[in-house]
Order: structure tokens, then C-alpha cells, then sequence
């Protein structure tokens, strides 16, 4: 059983200059209302919109800790990115978390991978990817009817890829590996040795054969010097 059931990360969609307080770092400055979207990690759907909130003003994890948080059922966590560090590992599983071993973080990073593209169709819609011109209290709603048809659209034909997703993981995972490494280590050492044992008999050859011709010159030259001074 994963622990791990939603993927959760933010969007900023541009709205008229408002302000400081709506400055998106994603924009450049300029202002932005902030989303929070989280996705079932196996089944690949919307499964949680919350938002806008002024961007410049709050973080991503102040605004998983305002309500998705405590949605989520005891001992449950999230996957996101390193925004929402302050609440791993407990409520938040991501890349930089201590408890995430080396081994898992391809498949996490796959994960995200398939949630930015969520947000990339979102954007699709140009109500939320260019400047939203209207009065800024419609922009939810104008957010929540795109989420919908996003989902509509998933769900009938137009799915997200598939992942490969466990975060179950035990001592006898750690044993797995390092019987791996020793068994690799051990037979690395055994090629080493018989590399060096084969080298070394290849030398021998090698001066023993050296050796030989040398006695056999010295030989010729011998009975050449012989011949001569007869």
C-alpha cells in the first residue's frame, strides 16, 4: 500500500499588474494569481484544485499547509518538489527529503514529470495562459471550468502516460542492495587477481622466451668465433 497517493505542485496564470503582493518569480515579476493542483499518482486524474492566491504572497507549501493537509489521512503524504520541503517527511515526500533513498528518486521525478503535463494543458486554454483582463473575482471560476474540461478530456481518450509508482521500501531492500554490491565487489576483486595471475604469467613467458633467444644468439656466435679461428 502507497503512502503516496497524490502529487501536488502549483501554477501561476498572469492577471493585470496588481502589485508587489502578486508578483510571480515564474513571470518575472509581473502579477499572477497562484493554483495549487494535485493528481492521483496511479490513476493519472485532477483529483484537487485550490486557489488563486495572490503569487507573490504565498509559498507553495503555505498553501498545501492552508487545507490539502489536512485532507490527508493519517500517516498519508504527498509527492511534490523541494518547495515543500518544510513538511518532509511527514507530510511530504521530494527529491532533497533525507528518508528518500538514491534508488527511488528516477521513478519520483517520473512522477512530477507526468503532473507538470497537467499543468501544460491548462495552459492550453488562452483564458489562462495570457493576461486575464476581467474582473480578477472570475478568474476561479474561469480555473475550476478549465480544471473540468481537463478532466473531461483525460478521462474520455485523452489520458496522461502511464507510471510505475511504489514507495514501499525496507531494510530488506538496503540488504538487497549492498549483497549486490558485495557479490559485484567480490567478483570484480576474483577478475582482478586472475588478470594479475594471467599478466604475470604472460611476463614469465615472455622472459623465459626472451631468455632462450639469448642463449641461442650467444650460442651462434660462439661456434661463429670458432669457425673463424680455425
Amino acid at each position: 500500500m502507497n503512502d503516496c497517493l497524490l502529487c501536488v505542485d502549483t501554477t501561476d496564470c498572469p492577471i493585470l499588474h496588481r502589485g508587489p503582493v502578486f508578483a510571480s518569480h515564474k513571470f518575472a515579476g509581473k502579477s499572477a494569481l497562484c493554483y495549487e493542483v494535485a493528481s492521483s499518482i496511479l490513476g493519472g486524474d485532477i483529483c484537487w484544485i485550490n486557489g488563486g492566491f495572490p503569487a507573490g504572497s504565498h509559498a507553495d507549501v503555505e498553501i498545501f499547509r492552508s487545507c490539502l493537509v489536512t485532507y490527508l489521512e493519517p500517516f498519508e503524504r504527498v509527492e511534490a518538489d523541494d518547495g515543500y520541503i518544510a513538511e518532509a517527511p511527514e507530510r511530504v515526500r521530494c527529491p532533497k527529503c533525507v528518508t528518500v533513498p538514491q534508488e527511488r528518486k528516477a521513478m519520483m521525478s517520473v512522477v512530477r514529470s507526468r503532473h507538470e503535463t497537467i499543468n501544460r494543458r491548462l495552459k492550453q486554454w488562452r483564458i489562462l495562459k495570457t493576461m486575464f483582463r476581467h474582473d480578477i473575482t472570475m478568474h476561479e471560476t474561469a480555473f475550476t471550468a478549465v480544471a473540468v474540461m481537463t478532466q473531461i478530456a483525460i478521462s474520455n481518450g485523452e489520458p496522461l502516460f502511464d507510471v510505475e509508482y511504489s514507495d514501499n521500501f525496507d531494510v530488506s531492500d538496503d540488504e538487497n542492495y549492498a549483497d549486490d554490491d558485495w557479490e559485484s565487489s567480490d567478483e570484480a576483486s576474483e577478475a582482478s587477481e586472475e588478470a594479475g595471475e594471467e599478466s604475470q604469467e604472460d611476463s614469465s613467458e615472455s622472459e623465459e622466451e626472451a631468455s632462450e633467444e639469448s642463449e641461442e644468439d650467444s650460442s651462434e656466435e660462439s661456434v661463429e668465433e670458432y669457425s673463424e679461428s680455425d
